[in-house]
Formats: structure tokens, C-alpha cells, sequence
């Protein structure tokens, strides 16, 4: 550690600071450690080639890592097309065969392949359609979650916390997939 706080210093790096979470590393032990593990480092012409960034220390998820996002103004976030894929957290959803086969049994004339493909497409379409409306709950719901897993890492790690960390964190990664 020593050596590389010598860098830091010999580089004149500046630690950049953050918004959010106190901690971006801990352990889900009774007892466990929370730590500032993370951080951003820049020059000061860095800072003065950037100056409107923000750096963030984003919400837990189910690691015990909590990622930091740097941002500044006039970055704009990449929207490309978001791509279907079907996601394995679906099967824990009672009815999702149902929506499955609802999509699956479209009729359609022609050739064998084309067929197939456009059973593809309509179960595709159901199952987007499903997803939206059964499955996903919404932002309100996973910035809920988000928060009560932020307010837990400032409780200390007891067997109960621990607990609904790991419920919470479940949840969290199913609103999300």
C-alpha cells in the first residue's frame, strides 16, 4: 500500500471524490468490514480538461464490490437496440410456459422454416409483452430495493442483516434481468 501511495503522490493524482455509498467493498459476515476500497485518481489537468465529472458510488447489488460510474456533462449514454433474449430467472414465474406455449401455437402458413420463424418472432413478442407487464415491477420497485440494501450496509452485520441482504439482493437481480 505504501508504494503505491507513493505513485499516487510522485503522479500528483487527486482522488476525485464521490457521491452515494460510504463503502464500495465489505463483507456479509457477522461482524464484517466495510471499506472505501475504490476510488477514481486524476491529474489536475485532467480535472481541468473535465471539469463538470461526477463520480458515484452506485447501488449494491448481489456482490460485495458496489460499482462506481464517473460521468461528466455532454457524455451521452450508447443506445443501441436492445436484443430479446429469454432469461433463466422467467422459469421461477408460474405461468411462463403457458406464455410460452400461448406464443408457440400460432398458426401460419408456409414453408416449414418460415414457419418456425415466425413462431420464433410471436412467442418473442408475447413474452416481451409479459415481461413488461407481469415480471418486471418497475423502477419504483428496484429503486426500493436499492435503497434498503443501501441503508443496510450502514446497520452493523448481524445474522439478521445478512439475511435481508441476501433476500434483497435476489430480488434485486430478478427486477433487473
Amino acid at each position: 500500500m505504501e508504494g503505491f501511495l507513493d505513485i499516487v503522490e510522485k503522479c500528483c493524482f487527486n482522488d476525485l471524490g464521490y457521491s452515494g455509498n460510504k463503502y464500495t467493498w465489505f463483507t456479509m459476515k457477522v461482524g464484517g468490514i466495510k471499506v472505501r476500497l475504490d476510488c477514481a485518481l486524476a491529474t489536475q489537468g485532467w480535472i481541468d480538461h473535465f471539469p463538470h465529472f461526477r463520480l458515484q458510488h452506485l447501488n449494491k447489488t448481489s456482490s460485495d464490490y458496489v460499482p462506481i460510474l464517473l460521468t461528466w456533462e455532454g457524455s451521452k449514454p450508447h443506445r443501441g437496440i436492445k436484443q430479446f433474449r429469454y432469461e433463466e430467472a422467467w422459469n421461477m414465474v408460474d405461468d411462463c410456459p403457458e406464455v410460452v406455449w400461448n406464443g408457440w401455437e400460432v398458426n401460419m402458413d408456409g414453408s416449414p422454416i418460415y414457419q418456425v420463424t415466425e413462431k420464433i418472432k410471436a412467442t418473442r413478442m408475447v413474452l416481451s409483452n409479459w415481461v413488461r407487464s407481469k415480471v418486471r415491477m418497475g423502477p419504483q420497485e428496484i429503486r426500493e430495493v436499492e435503497d434498503k440494501l443501501t441503508s443496510l450496509l450502514g446497520q452493523p452485520f448481524i445474522e439478521e442483516s445478512i439475511e435481508q441482504n441476501k433476500a434483497l439482493s435476489e430480488r434485486l437481480n430478478f427486477l433487473l434481468e
